[in-house]
């Protein structure tokens, strides 16, 4: 009897736990794509605001600064440039403007970030499904079906409503490996920098999407894998 009721309290939770993940997801998606660009003071706010209103490109800069302090190093204070709207803009063409930026923070990679990981989970989860399968002895249309809501899900609930991912950051090709290392290296360095200012209004909401709707993945993901490991080890001892 205890048993049943905590099977279906965890079965509970892992609903409630996977709907907060996708309602955090989803959330996390419709954010809108802003940029920001952030320079070591002192800047010519209107020397900037100037060429957006000749590139047509929307921005705001806040009036005051962000302060930096590193161990062992001196403060330093940074000011942010935000610019809205890059679905409907030509990021090169952005990117070309503040060329002369200290830092930027790209949201989108954050987006994309996040959606690599729980597709990753997701894998996991699939294979430990696969795993619970073989020990049951199901037959093959159950990995088929399986397969097909698994896809769905990352189809439906993951990617759809990603941004468009930036293509032409790549290399070339598959075999331009000094391309493929650059790549690598500038996408490392904008991780470290969406780390660094974690706390700033430009990247806050999208990483407190991120937080809970990863804290709540985790947990699913801890419930399904013991109840799958309750329901190998009952199979174990009832053909044992």
């Amino acid at each position: 009897m205890w048993g049943k009721m905590i099977r279906i309290l965890a079965g509970m939770f892992l609903v409630c736990s996977l709907t907060s993940f996708f309602r955090y997801f989803k959330q996390l998606k419709m954010m809108p794509e802003n940029f920001a660009f952030l320079y070591q003071e002192p800047i010519s706010a209107e020397a900037i605001e100037e060429e957006c209103r000749r590139q047509r490109v929307l921005c705001k800069i806040p009036e005051t600064g962000r302060e930096m302090e590193e161990p062992g190093m001196k403060q330093e204070k940074f000011q942010a440039v935000l610019v809205y709207g890059m679905e409907a803009l030509d990021a090169q063409r952005v990117e070309t403007i503040f060329s002369d930026s200290d830092e930027k923070i790209d949201v989108n990679l954050l987006k994309w970030l996040s959606a690599s990981a729980a597709c990753a989970c997701f894998l996991g989860l699939l294979l430990s499904v696969f795993c619970c399968y073989e020990k049951q002895g199901c037959a093959k249309w159950v990995y088929g079906v399986t397969v097909l809501v698994w896809v769905f899900c990352i189809k439906c609930c993951i990617l759809e409503g990603l941004p468009e991912f930036p293509v032409w950051s790549l290399p070339g090709s598959w075999s331009d490996f000094e391309g493929w290392g650059e790549f690598a290296k500038e996408t490392g360095e904008q991780i470290s920098c969406m780390i660094r200012f974690w706390d700033d209004t430009a990247v806050l909401k999208y990483w407190e999407c991120v937080l809970k709707g990863g804290g709540c993945l985790l947990a699913s993901l801890a419930v399904l894998r013991a109840e799958l490991r309750k329901i190998m080890e009952e199979n174990f001892q009832r053909y044992t």
